[in-house]
């Protein structure tokens, strides 16, 4: 069967269809095999469902791996080994690979390997791991520019050895638009992510059981000032989903996935969403009952 052809509308099917056409699972990121893992062996809510179904689109058209953490170019399979453009740079244990500390290495990795592109120095596991002390460090070689997009608040490129912004942008624009500027590297990851952060909402408590089950949370604490989990998959960068507890209220906002389970708690407490809260009744009051 192609890419072309439709499956039959069974789960099993379709699951049997996504393995197919991607290498028995080998091409698939460790979160869409999970995914297909747990379509077949239940339980499933909807939620699951409908990514299963996003899922076997994107195989249907043409599937790519998403960014691992959010990040650009960066990428992990199933067994943990993660690729820079499609190149093998690192190796994180699986099990760990979804933290909140996973995140932040996969960050690290992410400006080494933009660091060596502009500089000229081939990408791979040799220059990212092995030999990166022996290269000129970062405080004495200035970071690349990195050429980002103001419509879009999204770093899309850092510039190539002796490119400058002119060229950077004149390459770029035909794909990503006009609206291009060329801002040192740490400028532009800082605006990538100011510009994903959001501020909290009050959510249901089906909502949140939905976020917490849907895939494995990141993070999960549980103390006297509250419960919080965080998104295993980011949404730009260092940025992801996370959910806050405070009593029978439940929240969501858009932050750093380094932020502690204390400064979640507060950014909910000095919200306007805490301070005006959500009628009874949109909170499912009596939720807490299954706890």
């Amino acid at each position: 069967m192609t890419a072309s052809e439709t499956p039959e509308d069974g789960i099993e099917a379709l699951a049997l269809f996504v393995l197919r056409e991607t290498r028995d699972g080998d091409d698939l990121a460790p979160e869409h095999l999970a995914l297909v893992q747990r379509i077949v062996n239940g339980p499933v809510d909807e939620r699951a469902e409908v990514a299963f179904q996003a899922l076997v689109a994107a195989v249907r058209t043409g599937y790519t791996r998403p960014a691992f953490h959010g990040i650009t170019h960066l990428t992990i399979d199933h067994e943990g080994y993660v690729y820079w453009k499609g190149e093998e740079v690192e190796h994180f244990e699986p099990g760990w690979a979804r933290s909140t500390e996973a995140a932040v290495e996969a960050t690290e990795v992410a400006r080494c390997c933009r660091i060596l592109e502009a500089r000229g120095v081939p990408v791979n596991t040799t220059s990212v791991i092995w030999r990166w002390e022996e290269i000129p460090s970062p405080s004495r070689t200035p970071d690349p520019a990195a050429v980002y997009c103001t419509r879009t608040e999204r770093l899309i490129d850092v510039c190539r050895p002796g490119e400058d912004a002119a060229a950077a942008i004149a390459r770029l624009a035909p794909d990503h638009g006009a609206d291009l500027i060329v801002l040192p590297l740490a400028e532009a990851v800082q605006r990538h992510e100011a510009a994903n952060r959001t501020e909290p909402v009050e959510i249901t408590a089906t909502a949140w059981h939905e976020a917490l089950e849907v895939l494995p949370p990141a993070d999960w604490r549980l103390t006297a000032e509250g419960e919080s989990f965080k998104s295993i998959e980011h949404k730009a960068g260092a940025i992801t989903a996370i959910y806050v507890r405070l009593g029978e209220r439940r929240f969501t906002f858009d932050d750093l996935a380094t932020l502690s389970h204390a400064a979640c708690c507060d950014r909910v407490r000095a919200s306007a969403a805490y301070r005006t809260p959500t009628p009874i009744d949109d909170r499912e009051p009596g939720d807490d009952a299954e706890r």
